[in-house]
């Protein structure tokens, strides 16, 4: 299965002044191009319901888009991507194989051009969270 998840070949990890850690793009990234493939990291419940701020700012509803079964961490840059209300790229779950995320460029994404997601909206950022994590 391995052999069939995409790698995140045309982008690397950067440290910026606003945001701390990014992921920007090294190479040109076409519209509707998967990024990279996240194997997914559940979070066991019992561990939300005994500390509800457990990597509160990294983790993800699962399934993408319904009322969620579990939290889950994505591996490879899928913690690392920051949030813009005009985001370049999204995540949705894998159309093939369970239990993966893919990050998908919205528009074409320039060289050295920060990829983000969106996170949500204000009901996202309520718990008092800013838009930014800076290290």
């Amino acid at each position: 299965m391995s052999d069939n998840l995409i790698r995140p070949s045309k982008c690397e990890i950067r440290m910026t002044l606003e945001k701390g850690w990014g992921v920007f793009a090294i190479d040109k990234i076409f519209e509707g191009e998967v990024i990279e493939d996240c194997n997914l990291l559940f979070i066991p419940q019992d561990s939300l319901d005994k500390n509800t701020q457990l990597f509160i700012d990294y983790r993800f509803n699962w399934p993408q888009g319904h009322t969620p079964v579990s939290q889950v961490l994505p591996l490879g840059y899928g913690c690392i991507y920051n949030h813009s209300d005009d985001n370049n790229a999204f995540w949705r779950d894998h159309p093939d194989i369970p239990k993966i995320f893919q990050f998908v460029a919205k528009r074409d994404i320039e060289p050295e051009e920060e990829i983000c997601t969106y996170y949500g909206d204000m009901n996202y950022w309520s718990d008092g969270r800013q838009h930014t994590n800076v290290v």
